[in-house]
């Protein structure tokens, strides 16, 4: 500090100085703390319901295919047939729903590339959904030994369309394992510059002080010396007055 600042100055700028480095030290700590609370809402407002909804979806197709791939070998006159085949409808119902929860909440996360995925599944989706369809009424229209068409369907392009369906899930289910993964070294990252800049603000407080304190001294330092030097002075004038006056008596009296 400039040595041309009173002592008072110096105080006043030192504790103005810790005020600011305490003010940068909480800001920093806050916008560290919004950073990972937001990293954390997003992965449990929304990309977290998102994938168990994926997870469910993808349960209901296979549970659906199951469904369909049963039908095939079992009689339209049978009690479970009919069973078999609401099940299969409401397996598709769920799928609708759950990829309509899913689409909700990708809308706040999803990428570009995640987009296109969930635009393939839907178009691959509508191309197999009347597959399925045509197999179950087959199934209903002609005994179980007469639906070699049927499994043939089934199994070849019913089959492939299945899959092409279920591969843009298993894609997508992908992208949202590596988004989780980067938004977790993002809150990583935060959490560790958070730490250095609050040490390093720290530390400059504590040489701040440091400073502050050996200005201070050394200011009152040289004050007391120069005090001590002047009331050292007025003492030696002092006496030598008093010893003039002293030879000036006895002078007078001689």
């Amino acid at each position: 500090m400039n040595g041309s600042l009173t002592i008072g100055q110096k105080v006043v700028l030192g504790f103005a100085a810790m005020v600011v480095l305490c003010g940068l030290t909480g800001g920093i700590a806050y916008y560290s703390n919004q950073s990972i609370r937001g990293d954390l809402d997003e992965v449990s407002g929304h990309i977290l319901p998102a994938t168990d909804a994926l997870i469910q979806l993808d349960r209901d197709l296979q549970q659906a295919l199951v469904d369909e791939r049963t039908l095939l070998f079992t009689a339209a006159d049978a009690p479970s047939f009919a069973k078999l085949t609401a099940d299969h409808a409401n397996n598709l119902k769920q799928v609708a729903e759950r990829w309509n929860k899913f689409s909700t909440h990708a809308a706040s996360f999803a990428s570009a590339s995640m987009r296109s995925m969930m635009q393939t599944f839907e178009a691959n989706r509508s191309q197999w959904l009347p597959v399925t369809g045509r197999i179950l009424q087959q199934c209903a229209a002609t005994p179980v030994d007469a639906r070699s068409e049927a499994i043939a369907l089934s199994l070849g392009d019913g089959a492939a369309k299945f899959e092409a369906t279920r591969e843009q899930i298993n894609a997508i289910t992908e992208e949202l394992d590596q988004l989780v993964a980067e938004i977790g070294a993002s809150a990583q990252r935060s959490a560790r510059q958070a730490l250095m800049l609050v040490v390093l603000t720290g530390l400059a407080s504590i040489v701040l002080g440091i400073l502050l304190t050996y200005s201070v001294g050394v200011r009152v330092s040289k004050r007391r010396r120069a005090l001590i030097a002047a009331l050292s002075s007025s003492a030696n004038e002092t006496t030598a007055a008093a010893n003039l006056i002293t030879t000036s008596s006895q002078t007078v009296a001689e």
